[in-house]
């Protein structure tokens, strides 16, 4: 048997197919896109090469396999002799990172958003002393993120103070992931520049990168000693990007797919000009860091001519406690509307009072409102009649929101909105 293996394995070529995986279908139907032996393994190489792996590491992996992000980050625990532990559901992960205490792992924004959203409901919750020891904390690492995230000179006070809360309060949220972390790498979508740099400021290491599933799937990544917070990072070695006249990345290189399966059409628009079109907006800094603002497709232009990015405004609502995930639209209309899903604190808390509930989600929105500019301010909205989810098909597998089929369940309530205002 071990013969005819490697009979077989010395015919193949880089060139063939080595699998072929779906598109989550974010903005349509999913397509499948061929990726070779090549595509997969120089992606593996170059990705993970500065994190030197080894068997002393420990991963824990939750993502579905069907995602190739996790698929090659699975294969290069594999190559470097790292054991894996799986974890089943979703809902199990808090334990598990308890019970496993990682040192790498691959996630997603909105499992970072989850640990976020559940360290602050948990430090509110904390009344007298403990509520304002937990508060003073989170002011300092507010105060030192230009140091831990961003590498900047600290007082000595700051370092000091930093050191005090650390000992108090910060190990208290490493330990509730394990405590043993030294890269959690996020991927998969934009991750909120806050979010990020709060798990440095608290000590916890956060690599961002981006890619798709036709680029095998990443295109540019930070990784330990090449840093950039607020970014994608530079592009990975071999890897050309450049940005389009409209503001679409493009990428070239040996990660770009072969095609999309049996969809003659779609990879000759895709990779049109020798190209991948990436459909994604960004820029590129002087240093070569990626900076990816929104999706082309998901940009919102409302009635006035003005195109806005709905993620921004989205991060920012899911930001606040008492929200857990926010759809804006207002497409070929005077301002925006939004579909909300509230916190379950926020849910608690209205007891079943739906106007309790309304007007507790109005503060919040109103709140986020004062931060943006006047065109990206939501108006109205409906509250969800449940959270957005891959059961229900308003979720990716990556747990991106898929907007059309969220604008399909609500779109009636999201017009109702605007004839309110007539």
């Amino acid at each position: 048997l071990i013969a005819e293996y490697r009979q077989r394995a010395a015919r193949v070529t880089p060139d063939q197919v080595a699998t072929i995986i779906y598109t989550s279908g974010t903005t349509g139907e999913p397509k499948g896109v061929m990726l070779t032996h090549n595509n997969l393994s120089s992606n593996e190489e170059t990705s993970v090469e500065p994190y030197h792996m080894g068997p002393e590491d420990v991963a824990v992996s939750f993502l579905p396999l069907s995602l190739v992000y996790e698929r090659v980050t699975a294969y290069a625990y594999l190559f470097h002799g790292v054991p894996i532990s799986y974890v089943e559901r979703m809902e199990d992960l808090p334990q598990a990172l308890l019970e496993v205490r990682p040192t790498l792992a691959a996630a997603v924004p909105r499992v970072f958003e989850k640990l976020y959203a559940n360290i602050l409901q948990k430090g509110h919750e904390a009344t007298g002393l403990k509520r304002k020891i937990f508060d003073w904390a989170m002011g300092v690492a507010r105060e030192s993120v230009r140091w831990k995230a961003y590498g900047e000179d600290a007082s000595y006070l700051l370092n000091f103070r930093w050191g005090f809360a650390d000992r108090i309060v910060f190990t208290k949220i490493r330990d509730g992931i394990g405590g043993r972390f030294r890269a959690f790498i996020s991927g998969g979508g934009p991750l909120s520049r806050e979010i990020a740099e709060f798990f440095w400021a608290v000590g916890i290491p956060v690599y961002q990168g981006y890619g798709l599933t036709e680029t095998s799937p990443v295109v540019s990544a930070n990784v330990p000693n090449k840093i950039k917070v607020a970014t994608v990072g530079p592009p990975l070695d071999g890897v050309e990007v450049k940005i389009a006249d409209d503001g679409e990345v493009l990428v070239r290189g040996a990660l770009v797919m072969k095609g999309y399966w049996r969809e003659p059409e779609a990879t000759a628009k895709t990779l049109e000009g020798g190209w991948l079109h990436t459909g994604d907006v960004g820029e590129i800094d002087r240093d070569g860091y990626i900076r990816i603002t929104d999706r082309k497709k998901d940009f919102i232009k409302n009635s006035g001519g003005d195109m806005i990015a709905p993620a921004r405004i989205e991060g920012a609502l899911t930001l606040e406690p008492q929200i857990a995930q926010a759809m804006v639209f207002g497409d070929r209309r005077p301002y925006l509307v939004a579909v909300i899903v509230p916190a379950q604190d926020a849910l608690d808390r209205a007891k079943g009072d739906e106007a309790a509930l309304q007007k507790t989600i109005g503060a919040v929105v109103a709140r986020v409102n004062q931060g943006l500019a006047n065109i990206e301010r939501v108006r109205r909205f409906v509250l969800a009649k449940e959270a957005f989810t891959t059961a229900n098909g308003q979720m990716t597998p990556t747990l991106k929101i898929r907007r059309h089929e969220i604008r399909a369940v609500y779109g009636a309530a999201l017009d109702a909105l605007y004839e309110k205002s007539n």
